[in-house]
């Protein structure tokens, strides 16, 4: 879904932050469930815990926060040119939205053009924005990359009066920055977090209300907290929700920077020493990919310390089948990303204001929503249909 990011990465880290590569949709349109497991939520004892106003395990399983795509649309805007920034095309999270959004903008007519930020190494990330901008596009969209890492192209997109849209990104503007807004249209997520800063908070929440429901609301916990512009709004969205929660108890919280996610590197370390000193600790808060990844290798007991969190790459879905991972909070469909994002950037070409698209969260545990053994998490809603369906209507 997008890249931790706020410094550049080498290799190593690239490899691990996979934070939101997702397959295609399947072709069930019901949106009750997904996968090759969507068993009842039944079995799971601690969905009726009894948790004022926490929605039920069976909730956050069956529902979570994706809803139907838009069944209304403007027409193509053929002709046009946008170009799709991209934060790094070596690894699938980022490459996922872009070839997704490539098949979706080929249906609509519109030419798309993709530049690779080479996950910012070297200053990749400006250079490609600025790639784009030489070509004179209608539009740029840029993916998994924040407004303040490429501030200053942005500034030259506005004076160029170029129309641009962050795609799991934050403006300059938002939260923690308070900068000027430079981002001349907002992609908008699902119909209950429909901004970027919303939609990341509703990240967080989503985990903290599984951890309350799968501990029967007495969950002693470790917190891993990223400090980047996307993880700290992820982090605030979870301890606004946990303070529902008089009887669960933070044992410790491990801060992290995009650059402490590497093997044995400084995160794992002090996740290992905090597993030491918090022998009673029931559940391990992870909010990404590369976090979930790691974890699972130095938790000894993951019945009995529960990994919660991250999102719905291939390999947390295996890790998660195994009994490794008890849960993922954050699963989405990256593919479905690509195809949400054009649907908006096609109404900001003909002048029209942005709207949800449906694109959120769903939970992935071992009885609900877990795919085909080596494959991502699959949105259960057939998008791809019900887009070309509202482009063609309105043609």
């Amino acid at each position: 879904m997008f890249r931790l990011q706020a410094r550049p990465v080498v290799a190593s880290v690239a490899a691990l932050a996979v934070i939101g590569a997702a397959g295609c949709g399947s072709d069930n349109s019901d949106s009750s469930g997904g996968g090759s497991s969507s068993k009842s939520a039944s079995s799971q004892s601690s969905g009726s815990s009894g948790l004022s106003g926490i929605p039920t395990i069976q909730d956050l399983t069956s529902k979570g926060l994706e809803a139907p795509p838009p069944t209304s649309s403007q027409g193509p805007a053929k002709g046009k040119t946008v170009w799709w920034v991209s934060c790094g095309l070596s690894i699938t999270a980022c490459s996922v939205p872009a070839h997704a959004a490539q098949e979706a903008a080929k249906t609509l007519g519109i030419t798309l053009k993709v530049a690779d930020g080479k996950l910012n190494v070297g200053g990749g990330d400006a250079a490609a924005v600025r790639t784009a901008l030489a070509a004179k596009p209608e539009a740029i969209i840029i993916h998994g990359i924040s407004c303040p890492i490429v501030r200053q192209p942005l500034e030259e997109a506005k004076k160029a009066g170029v129309k641009v849209m962050g795609v799991e990104a934050l403006d300059c503007s938002d939260p923690p920055d308070s900068g000027t807004k430079l981002f001349s249209a907002d992609m908008k997520y699902a119909p209950q977090a429909e901004s970027g800063v919303d939609y990341f908070k509703a990240w967080g929440k989503i985990t903290a209300d599984y951890i309350m429901q799968a501990t029967k609301g007495k969950a002693q916990y470790i917190q891993n907290h990223g400090t980047e512009p996307l993880q700290e709004n992820l982090n605030i969205g979870f301890n606004d929700e946990m303070k529902k929660c008089p009887d669960c108890k933070k044992l410790d919280e491990i801060t992290f920077t995009s650059a402490d996610l590497v093997p044995n590197g400084p995160w794992v370390q002090r996740l290992r020493t905090s597993l030491v000193k918090n022998p009673t600790a029931d559940v391990v808060m992870v909010p990404f990919q590369p976090n979930a990844a790691l974890a699972a290798q130095v938790v000894q007991d993951p019945a009995k310390q529960k990994i919660i969190g991250s999102s719905g790459e291939a390999d947390i879905m295996d890790l998660t089948r195994q009994g490794k991972v008890y849960a993922v909070t954050g699963a989405h469909d990256a593919d479905w990303m690509g195809w949400a994002a054009v649907d908006n950037i096609n109404r900001v070409l003909q002048g029209q204001d942005t709207v949800p698209e449906g694109v959120g969260f769903r939970v992935v545990d071992k009885d609900n929503n877990l795919p085909p053994k080596g494959q991502p998490y699959h949105s259960p809603i057939d998008f791809k249909a019900a887009y070309k369906k509202a482009w063609a209507s309105a043609q």
